[in-house]
């Protein structure tokens, strides 16, 4: 080999090692829609990559799919918790 090839390869070597060292921006697994919905700053936060990466026409598949899901479900769709009726000291609702 040349020194340029070699020089080529060590790059090319160096660069797949940053890549594993740094997961190149995927994410590990997904969490859970129970995991952001205690984090929810956390759910905001990645439902709006996930809309913004959908409006420029990514394709989302696997992990990548399930974790935008629950995201933006923890985010934008909390359950509804009904407030209880309250009472005067009179015996009537209010």
């Amino acid at each position: 080999m040349t020194q340029v090839q070699n020089a080529r390869k060590r790059t090319a070597v160096k660069g797949f090692i940053a890549l594993l060292l740094t997961g190149a921006g995927v994410q590990a697994s997904a969490h859970t829609g129970e995991w952001y919905s205690d984090n929810i700053e956390v759910a905001k936060k990645r439902a709006a990559e996930c809309i913004a990466m959908k409006k420029a026409d990514k394709v989302l598949v696997g992990e990548d799919k399930e974790d935008c899901k629950n995201a933006t479900q923890a985010a934008f769709l909390r359950p509804y918790v009904p407030t209880p009726p309250t009472f005067s000291s009179k015996g009537g609702r209010n």
